[in-house]
């Protein structure tokens, strides 16, 4: 078993930025997410800002309560879309990086259906935890964008690896163990995916490197994974046991 690296998101953005042939796809699907995410909250905001005759001290309150359910909204809509985008668009970009490497690539299609349904149910606990420490986080003052970008950063490492496993093999078993097995690189790797969040969501465009850069990351963490231990992303031996749970 391989120590957690907590650097795989950065050398995943290095990657992607070092293979300019690979951006487009990735990024006009982020660009559509981050659209979908800023819809959402424009909507909410515009429905609940307060009207003109509203005064004083319940004009503020109102307008704290619309920007709070604009960012709630606009989180949400980044929760449900964001799986989806990574698993129709980002699986092509975890086998880009396999290819890359020389190693063997699922094909994908429709067989592989079941699986990420199997995954996602594995994983929905794990998901709806850490989706509610972010709503939380909206309304925590100085340190809630700090703990909001590391609960939607464990969502995302959860993502992202289960992308780069589903390149290798698509099969819901080996995926599980793989996310169990590499259940310390997403927890360590979180915060250092966390701070790029947002460092690069203070250039707003930039935001659209980040799910690309964290899956191109858990696919070169693999690789270097597997060449020095023999547990990563592999199914352990008949009668071995292992945790029951690969959220988290």
């Amino acid at each position: 078993m391989t120590r957690p690296d907590p650097w795989w998101p950065l050398r995943g953005l290095v990657w992607f930025l070092s293979h300019p042939r690979l951006w487009l796809r990735p990024v006009l699907a982020q660009a559509g997410l981050l659209s979908v995410m800023v819809a959402a909250m424009a909507t909410v905001g515009w429905y609940l800002w307060p009207v003109e005759a509203v005064t004083g001290w319940a004009r503020a309150w109102e307008i704290l309560l619309a920007l709070g359910a604009a960012l709630t909204a606009g989180t949400l809509a980044w929760l449900v879309a964001a799986p989806l985008i990574t698993a129709l668009v980002l699986d092509a970009l975890a086998a880009e990086v396999r290819r890359h490497l020389g190693q063997a690539v699922d094909a994908g299609g429709w067989h592989s259906v079941p699986a990420a349904l199997s995954m996602l149910r594995t994983t929905f606990l794990a998901r709806l935890g850490w989706t509610a420490v972010t709503l939380v986080a909206l309304f925590l003052g100085p340190i809630g964008p700090l703990l909001g970008a590391y609960a939607m950063a464990r969502v995302a490492s959860l993502d992202a690896f289960d992308t780069a496993l589903a390149a290798g093999d698509g099969h819901a078993a080996c995926r599980r163990q793989g996310l169990m097995d590499h259940a310390g690189d997403r927890t360590a790797g979180a915060l250092v995916a966390a701070l790029l969040s947002l460092a690069l969501g203070m250039t707003v465009i930039g935001w659209v490197l980040w799910m690309p850069a964290l899956v191109c990351g858990a696919a070169l963490r693999l690789t270097t994974a597997r060449e020095s231990g023999p547990r990563a992303g592999t199914l352990p031996p008949p009668g071995a046991s292992g945790p029951a749970s690969a959220g988290g």
